[in-house]
């Protein structure tokens, strides 16, 4: 059966290669985006993983214009993809959430005989529909509304509670069995190498890597000039060599010193570790990705970032942090 990936992040793709580099499957990729930065990083993406030969079709689309005529433009992207994929094909999405398998405008559930859902950190959760919106959706939509889709194969998340009741025992799965460790041979960490044109480690276990949140240009938490000030604090206090790992979404240009050393927003924070850089500290905002770091201590500055934020107390605390801590909240 023909595999089709869905991916919006340069996670999805990492975790997408690391999946059809084992398949042994017959393999088409989707990248869609609703940022115009990650559409650039995207095409540029394209030409390489078009000569590898891994994917028969490689496809984008730009999904990131707004209003009511943007939304139009993107609904007919996707339809024009939809075209363009195997009737009957099995669907790897990472972009979900419980609703999502219900929207009647997700057009690619439609082509998919089979369905693979691998959690995205940044927007899955467990539903929070209430009993009578379900029963709406059932009048609205059919019967798949009130219970997943048995097209549904496999659900690979980290909290596998959380999905047990909607999906059943036997189709949640830990993430992890989604990239399976023995996937990472060399050949196949040159070519995932080759794809996000990484880096070759300069560090040697010391130091800080600083992974940094889309606070004003995305999130609307900080204004510019506070979110660079809350970077440069956590560089003041964080022992040196300090590398900054931006989010692929923040495309704030940071006026830091040269010896703050700049890693790719579009290179995962999972190849990074992979290919051997390791950290006494890795510091996030409010970021799971510092669990994917190879680090000693990891910290984790976690604001309620989505009601109630203080900039100004985020850099009280920063300046306050005792360095044998390993984590701080904001109570």
């Amino acid at each position: 059966m023909h595999r089709v990936y869905n991916v919006a992040q340069v996670s999805h793709l990492y975790k997408t290669l690391l999946n059809a580099l084992t398949t042994g499957k017959e393999c088409s990729i989707i990248m869609h985006t609703w940022s115009p930065g990650l559409w650039n990083a995207f095409r540029s993406f394209e030409s390489v993983l078009r000569d590898s030969g891994l994917f028969k079709q490689v496809l984008l689309a730009g999904c990131f214009r707004n209003g009511f005529r943007g939304r139009l433009y993107n609904d007919n992207e996707m339809k024009a993809i939809a075209t363009l994929i195997p009737d009957h094909c099995e669907l790897v999405c990472f972009n979900w959430n419980e609703q999502l398998l219900f929207d009647p405008n997700f057009r690619l559930l439609r082509k998919a005989r089979n369905i693979t859902l691998v959690e995205d950190a940044a927007t899955i959760s467990p539903s929070s529909a209430t009993l009578a919106k379900r029963l709406a959706m059932r009048a609205a939509f059919g019967e798949r509304v009130l219970a997943p889709s048995s097209t549904v194969d496999n659900v690979y998340v980290t909290e596998t509670q959380h999905y047990l009741r909607t999906f059943g025992q036997s189709r949640v799965h830990p993430i992890i069995e989604f990239t399976q460790p023995k996937a990472m041979t060399t050949e196949n960490l040159e070519y995932i190498k080759d794809v996000f044109d990484c880096p070759t480690p300069s560090n040697a276990g010391a130091g800080t890597i600083i992974l940094t949140q889309p606070l004003a240009n995305d999130i609307k938490r900080a204004t510019v000039a506070e979110q660079i000030a809350i970077y440069q604090a956590i560089i003041d206090r964080f022992p040196s060599p300090v590398f900054l790992k931006k989010h692929p979404r923040d495309d704030i240009i940071y006026p830091f010193s040269d010896e703050v050393q700049e890693i790719s927003r579009f290179t995962p924070q999972e190849l990074i570790t992979e290919l051997g850089f390791h950290f006494e500290y890795a510091v996030g905002l409010s970021s799971t990705a510092i669990e994917a770091t190879n680090s000693i201590n990891k910290v984790m500055i976690y604001p309620e970032i989505y009601e109630h934020w203080d900039a100004a107390q985020v850099l009280r605390l920063i300046e306050e942090f005792p360095l044998e801590d390993k984590t701080v909240a904001i109570l």
